[in-house]
Order: structure tokens, then C-alpha cells, then sequence
């Protein structure tokens, strides 16, 4: 046998459904694949066009070697992909480059997996479990909608993950990070989802922009018993000006029948605890017990531009600060401030430190039910 021979041999058994290879401005392979759920087929060699596409994401992942070796698009068609997406055997750098994010330059590595940004809805993937679990890749997602997992839609570990005008409608949870980065951009909707909308933890950072968008748009309609939680090291990071996330109808869950831990009566719009910290962005929250809390040497530091149906809008426990600045509207918030155990709570020009205390916190109670407009100093 040939040497020539021999290595298309190999080159066949490893990548039977990958499309003409396109060289990228960097020098990488990059490669599409194309999946369709109700015209695809997953016969050998799918995925090479629109009109041979593979029928379930899990083939074309199929076709990609365990050591990537360039870039790979997974190009899905319209329609509903009943599967659980998992990347768990793959070999590649998993970290975001900054040419990446800042300029659009596609890294030599990664996988990108794209339904249509401008209308995701359309696009769906449901999971069993999750739709989305991604151990240790550089993974983009655009234009995709999450529906219906028992647990959060996408978890994701040691991975650098990159979400574009997405949808989590109807699980568990929303996005699930653990030790790991993360770029926000486009829009962003979570309605539906009964668990925590944002979970990061264990030294996750994420931020604002991606290569399609500089900033991002967040909803956040519904979750139990936080819409945005971080603890033990975690950042959220909204840099640009532009963006802005809007929490509403978060509620406790320690009422709800179903298994929780901790088991919080309360609803909290925002909750950062262990050295964890959100900063930046422009924020509405509505309908929940509590805004904006930090405990144990956290700290919240975001504009707030208006606040309705909201008990305790911020707090502050255990050596801990919440800054929120440049307060608009506020509505029907019973209590403005609320701060203990050396920390500070802040409203504008409204503060109150806490003390050292063994039972109860200083407060600051708003005196009307009404609207109420304060100015920041």
C-alpha cells in the first residue's frame, strides 16, 4: 500500500462527514458541517452540504477528531433536535483569545454550533439532562434556542464559552458554569425556567462581547431561587456601556415541593456570596423578595435604572458590599437598604454600614409605596 494511500485511508475513517475545507485568515482549517433534523440523514459522509446534511448534531460531532485539528461550524437548518449535545472527548485549547472577541479573528481551534441569529426560536435543541454539556472545549453558540431540560440547558466545565443571540426557554436551569470563561453577546432570553437562570462558580469569569456584538441584552423572566447566582471566586463583568440585563418574578423555593439546597423562602434578583463579583451593566428587577445581595466578602457594584415590586432592593452581609448607582424609577420597594456584619448597602446617596451584630441588621425603609426617584451624588 502506498503511503498516499494510506493516508487518505486514515483521513476518511477520521472525518467521514466534513465538508470542503476553507482556509481562515489565520492559516487554520476551517470546516462546515450541515445537520438537518427533518430532510438530514446520518448515513456515512453526511454533513458535506445543505443537501446531504447529517439529521442530529451528535453525528456531525461524530465527525469531528477527538485531537481538533482546525475550526468546525456546525450549521443546523430550522427545526426541533431532540437530543442531549454532548463535547466530552475532545482535545483542544480552551481558552478565548482576545483576537477573538476585540477583532472577529477566528482562533485555529474551536467549535461553533449555529442555528440563525435572527430568529433562534426557530432553532431547538431539547435536552434530556441538559441540552448543552461541554467538558474542556472552546465552544460558540449562536442562534439557538434551549428548551425543556430536566437540569440547566447548557453546563459547561474547563471551557471557554460564547453565547450570541441565544434563548433558554422552559428548564430547570439556564447556564451552568463551572471553572470556566464565558462572552455574552446579542440577546440573551431565559423565560420559563423554574432553577437558577445564571450560575457561576468555582472561579468562572464571564463578561460582555463577543465577535457579533459588543454588548448584550438580558431577560430573565421567572427562576427559583436566584435569576443570577456566583460564589467561590466568580465574576460577572458588564463592561460596555450598552449593556443591560432586566430580572423579573424570581421566587423563593423553599415552598415549591420540589428537592432544593439550600431551601431559600426568598427570591433574589442577583446573588453573589464567597468572594464572588458583579460589576457594570444597567439593571431592572421586578417582582422579586430581593434585588441585590452579597454575603461573605462579595461584592455588587451596577447601575440600577428601575426597580418595581421589590422588597429589599439591597443587601449586605458578612463583610460585603452592593453599590447600586445612578438609581430611575423606583416602585413599590418596601425597604431600600439593608446592611450587617461590616458591610455597606448603598441607593444612590442612600447608605447604611453595618455593625458587628449578633441578631439584627441596619435598615433603611423607604416611606412610600409610590414612585420614587433618587439621584446619585
Amino acid at each position: 500500500m502506498t503511503l498516499t494511500r494510506a493516508v487518505s485511508m486514515v483521513l476518511l475513517c477520521v472525518s467521514p462527514a466534513i465538508a470542503a475545507d476553507v482556509v481562515a485568515t489565520n492559516g487554520s482549517r476551517q470546516r462546515t458541517i450541515f445537520v438537518d433534523s427533518v430532510n438530514g440523514s446520518d448515513r456515512r459522509g453526511c454533513g458535506k452540504s445543505a443537501e446531504h446534511a447529517c439529521q442530529t448534531i451528535g453525528s456531525a460531532l461524530d465527525a469531528i477528531p477527538s485531537l481538533v485539528d482546525g475550526g468546525y461550524t456546525i450549521q443546523l437548518a430550522a427545526g426541533v433536535y431532540r437530543e442531549q449535545v454532548t463535547l466530552d472527548r475532545f482535545v483542544m485549547p480552551a481558552g478565548i483569545p482576545r483576537t477573538l472577541v476585540l477583532y472577529g479573528i477566528m482562533p485555529s481551534r474551536f467549535i461553533l454550533i449555529r442555528g440563525q441569529e435572527a430568529d433562534p426560536e426557530h432553532y431547538v435543541i431539547q435536552g434530556d439532562i441538559h441540552c448543552i454539556n461541554a467538558t474542556g472545549v472552546l465552544l460558540m453558540v449562536r442562534g439557538l434556542t434551549c428548551q425543556g431540560a430536566s437540569d440547566s440547558g447548557l453546563y459547561a466545565t474547563t471551557s471557554s464559552i460564547l453565547l450570541d443571540d441565544v434563548r433558554f426557554f422552559d428548564n430547570r436551569g439556564g447556564i451552568h458554569l463551572e471553572n470556566s470563561l464565558g462572552h455574552l453577546g446579542g440577546t440573551l432570553r431565559a423565560v420559563g425556567n423554574t432553577g437558577i437562570v445564571i450560575s457561576l462558580r468555582n472561579n468562572t469569569f464571564v463578561r460582555d462581547t463577543t465577535p457579533w456584538h459588543a454588548a448584550v441584552d438580558a431577560v430573565i423572566q421567572g427562576g427559583s431561587p436566584h435569576g443570577i447566582f456566583l460564589r467561590d471566586h466568580s465574576s460577572l463583568a458588564l463592561q460596555n456601556a450598552d449593556s443591560q440585563v432586566a430580572i423579573s418574578d424570581v421566587v423563593g423555593n423553599a415552598s415549591s415541593g420540589a428537592p432544593c439546597h439550600p431551601c431559600l423562602a426568598e427570591g433574589r434578583a442577583v446573588y453573589a456570596q464567597q468572594h464572588a463579583h458583579v460589576f457594570g451593566g444597567t439593571f431592572t428587577v421586578a417582582n422579586c423578595d430581593i434585588g441585590f445581595q452579597a454575603v461573605e466578602q462579595a461584592y455588587i457594584n451596577v447601575d440600577v435604572s428601575a426597580a418595581a415590586g421589590v422588597g429589599l432592593l439591597a443587601s449586605a452581609i458578612k463583610e460585603s458590599w452592593v453599590g447600586l448607582e445612578r438609581p430611575g424609577s423606583l416602585t413599590n420597594v418596601n425597604t431600600l437598604v439593608q446592611a450587617g456584619f461590616l458591610s455597606l448597602a448603598a441607593v444612590g446617596d442612600t447608605s447604611v454600614f453595618g455593625e458587628p451584630c449578633s441578631s439584627g441588621c441596619s435598615s433603611v425603609t423607604s416611606t412610600t409605596s409610590s414612585t420614587t426617584t433618587s439621584t446619585a451624588p
